[in-house]
């Protein structure tokens, strides 16, 4: 069949200034919502799907040649710390839903894109990499059965991009990924954490669903279709960069919220706070710590650019390392929240206050397995692994020149 172009808005002259306008237009929406936020329905409300669908962030990482926007990293980066900064569930619900979307549209074939994208609109997704499920050849196409487990928008997705292990005479032959239809799924309403308590991140099941050929890839062996330079990162490096972006974020509102306590005069320990070498010093050190992480972040995203425009894969360092940046972000903002919650006294305890969100939300995305502290040994290992042998006296010396 032809190759399926999207009819959207999209991929019209989005540039950096387009997406942060975007990212304004969603924050109004996050505004006017906030007054009949139900905690307990624990998933965005349904004005800030709708405009989060309407504002096109979902197509920052869809490939052109289906109407996205393909952004480059640093755009990327902006981007999902700004929403950070605002709204936490927000923010992680956009950075996992145009990664789920833009997946799919980078590896399938030209039938499975059909069917994805059946009426030419960008649809919600939902993705799992990890091979929870289990997979059979069948005539044409792949039956699954699994669970997979925090599966964030799950009840706003119509797709679900599920990692498998398919299994051939009894014995597991490779990590597969399959594009499975909401309604085939159950959802199951256990998502209870007070850290971003709005992602919807849901377990999930399905018994004995047949999957056709054409919306599975190989994860391991299969290379993009479409999608430029980005489609080419690999994983995890096709993700880690927001996960810095999104510590990042929260790691500024952490920040942001201490400058806008010590300016509130109305209090005499907030004036005597402010005053405080301590807490001045907090302030000074969590500002450049953000600094420096971000422009490690950006850094990196620079060099992994630089393979890929080479034409060549990522190396299993350079894989790690990107992972490695993110899990570093997000303990350095663990520490900055931490310290900024501690600062706030009692009223932090108030489970709405804002340092009180911050710092369970950094605390639930740490728990991600890019954003563990197990990244950081893994990069390690790496690095001993691969580093050259041999006689070490001869040091390279360079010069940088900062124009």
């Amino acid at each position: 069949m032809a190759p399926v172009v999207l009819m959207t808005e999209h991929g019209r002259g989005a540039g950096p200034e387009a997406l942060m306008e975007s990212v304004r237009r969603v924050q109004l929406s996050i505004n006017r919502a906030a007054a009949t936020d139900d905690r307990a329905a624990r998933r965005l409300p349904e004005a800030v799907v709708q405009a989060v669908t309407d504002s096109g962030l979902l197509a920052m990482k869809l490939p052109r040649e289906l109407g996205g926007l393909e952004t480059d990293l640093g755009t990327q980066v902006s981007v999902i710390k700004a929403l950070a900064m605002i709204d936490a569930s927000v923010a992680w619900c956009v950075m996992v839903g145009s990664s789920a979307i833009a997946w799919p549209a980078a590896f399938l074939d030209e039938t499975g894109i059909g069917e994805v994208f059946r009426d030419r609109n960008l649809p919600r997704a939902a993705v799992a990499v990890q091979p929870s499920g289990r997979a059979e050849r069948v005539q044409g196409g792949l039956l699954v059965t699994g669970r997979w487990k925090l599966v964030s928008g799950i009840h706003d997705a119509e797709w679900l991009v599920a990692g498998v292990q398919l299994i051939v005479d009894s014995r597991p032959r490779g990590h597969h990924m399959v594009v499975i239809p909401a309604a085939s799924l159950t959802i199951h309403d256990d998502w209870t954490a007070s850290g971003l308590y709005r992602s919807d991140s849901c377990s999930v099941t399905v018994e004995g669903v047949y999957v056709p050929l054409s919306r599975t890839w190989n994860f391991s062996t299969d290379r993009p279709r479409r999608g430029g330079l980005l489609s080419s990162l690999g994983w995890p490096a096709y993700v880690t960069h927001e996960m810095a972006a999104f510590a990042l974020g929260i790691g500024q509102r952490c920040v942001d919220n201490l400058i806008t306590m010590a300016r509130d005069d109305r209090a005499i320990e907030r004036r005597e706070l402010a005053a405080s070498e301590c807490f001045q010093r907090t302030i000074a050190e969590s500002r450049l710590e953000l600094r420096a992480s971000e422009a490690l972040v950006l850094d990196v995203c620079s060099s992994v650019m630089r393979t890929v425009q080479q034409s060549r894969e990522l190396s299993a360092v350079e894989q790690a390392e990107a992972r490695a940046v993110a899990a570093l972000a997000t303990e350095r903002v663990i520490q900055i929240a931490t310290n900024a919650f501690r600062l706030a006294g009692g009223a932090a305890l108030d489970d709405r206050h804002g340092l009180h969100c911050t710092l369970q939300d950094i605390l639930t995305a740490g728990q991600h397995w890019v954003s563990r502290t197990t990244a950081l040994e893994a990069f390690g290992a790496e690095v001993i692994k691969n580093a050259p042998t041999g006689d070490n006296s001869e040091v390279q010396i360079g010069i940088t020149s900062v124009g």
